[in-house]
């Protein structure tokens, strides 16, 4: 069976080692928590983890990311993966925001960060 993963996107490098390592602690055994800083690189990530026919659990991204933000990057993954589970993370939550993508990405989380 192929190792489940779970994919984590934001482009604080600090902030994405602190989320990565605050979930490996919760996850369960066998899950790998693959990281990119970008909504670009974490769509790549995505499409190879597919093309390996892994099964992709989660996405967290955060909102505030330059380029992509992290609501129309859930609504591109909704979009291309509709089964995985999507959780938006923002520094600075808007309700325009949240509605936004809770209505778009299909979001299972909004939670704003402390």
């Amino acid at each position: 069976m192929n190792q489940p993963a779970l994919v984590l996107v934001d482009h604080n490098p600090r902030t994405r080692a602190s989320l990565k390592e605050r979930i490996a602690a919760v996850s369960p055994p066998g899950m790998e928590i693959v990281a990119a800083g970008s909504a670009e690189e974490g769509l790549g990530i995505l499409y190879a983890l597919r093309d390996q026919n892994r099964p992709i659990e989660l996405v967290i991204a955060s909102q505030g990311m330059p380029g992509i933000p992290g609501g129309r990057f859930l609504e591109i993954v909704n979009a291309q993966f509709p089964s995985v589970g999507k959780i938006l993370i923002s520094e600075r939550p808007s309700l325009e925001e949240a509605i936004y993508a809770l209505n778009n990405a299909a979001l299972d989380k909004y939670i704003p960060a402390p």
